[in-house]
């Protein structure tokens, strides 16, 4: 077995042993809110032996994978709003995640359950502080400075003046080792940085292929999460920041969906098409039903987070540019 082979072996392993060790800290998270709040019900007198079943929405929701973040919908976009199905229960995806493999699906209509993911979620965005990048990079390079200015008057490199005081050799090149170790290590945790929000459910897109563009024309029109507006196609997305443009690996969570479409003769499917669209900012208004029905169908909280929401469309017959195949392509609304 060549080096190649060996080390995408251990990286395989290690991301297994990471997402194990995700889904049981997960797991003893859930466990440990959920005690919490049988131990609040108890003291408030509110217990009963109901209620030994964990609070869940009234409505059917998402889905989503453990280790990827993707989301297995439990929404007909067809059927006239997309946070309506016809079917009563909505069962367990039987089939592993399309993206991962895993079968590690998490349910969030279980509200406890989706208030430990989005703890989850939080923590893992403090800790990619741009510090932990530019710390490191700093101090190697003070390093490097006070080595050049060793002095090497007597003959002999054993320190460097920095005024009145001497500090010796070694200890700078102890500080650069060390940055130099905390670069390498920043590195790493950067190079495995998510590329994809915490959820979501994207198409593979960006496919080879030639431009069509012309007047979206679809059968069956969606609508969109937030606002209920008739549309081709939409884009939710949520951010903890107002950054429309930043990368997909720093929101919440990036929806999109795509009915199947004809343009200018040429039939597109809608699972394969990529939206690449300029976000339009909409506020979250806690007291509307449809914002909040939509944002815990997706286990998030309209209130309680400083969530900035993009929710965009491509309204029924616009001219939009699509460059791909049948089965994969990205979309664009046409200047």
């Amino acid at each position: 077995m060549g080096w190649g082979a060996g080390a995408a072996v251990c990286q395989a392993f290690a991301r297994q042993a990471r997402a194990d060790r995700r889904r049981a800290e997960m797991r003893r998270d859930i466990r440990a809110a959920q005690r919490v709040a049988l131990r609040h019900a108890r003291a408030m007198g509110t217990y009963s032996e109901v209620e030994r079943e964990p609070e869940r929405r009234e409505f059917p929701c998402a889905f989503v994978c453990a280790d990827c973040g993707q989301i297995s919908a439990p929404i007909d976009p067809t059927a006239g709003h997309p946070t309506r199905r016809s079917a009563e229960a909505v069962t367990r995806p039987e089939s592993p995640c399309s993206h991962c493999g895993s079968r590690g699906w998490i349910d969030l209509a279980n509200v406890a359950m989706a208030d430990v993911l989005r703890d989850s979620e939080r923590a893992r965005d403090r800790e990619r502080s741009p510090s932990l990048v530019l710390a490191p990079l700093a101090l190697s390079l003070l390093s490097m400075v006070g080595m050049m200015m060793v002095d090497s008057s007597v003959g002999r490199a054993t320190g460097f003046m920095i005024g009145e005081y001497a500090i010796p050799l070694w200890s700078l090149i102890g500080f650069a080792v060390f940055g130099v170790m905390l670069g390498v290590g920043s590195w790493e945790r950067r190079k495995h940085a998510r590329t994809l929000p915490h959820r979501w459910s994207l198409a593979r897109g960006g496919s080879s292929g030639p431009r069509t563009q012309g007047r979206a024309q679809c059968p069956d029109t969606l609508h969109a999460p937030l606002t209920g507006r008739p549309c081709v196609a939409y884009e939710l997305a949520i951010h903890t920041a107002n950054e429309p443009r930043a990368a997909l690996g720093r929101f919440t969570l990036v929806e999109q969906r795509c009915a199947d479409l004809e343009v200018n003769g040429a039939p597109f499917c809608g699972r394969g098409i990529r939206l690449a669209l300029r976000r339009e900012r909409v506020e979250l208004d806690p007291t509307n039903e449809a914002h909040c029905r939509a944002m815990h169908v997706r286990g998030l909280e309209p209130v309680g987070d400083a969530f900035t929401v993009y929710e965009t469309i491509v309204e029924p017959h616009a001219t939009v540019a699509v460059c791909g195949t049948e089965a994969a392509a990205t979309l664009r609304t046409a200047a």
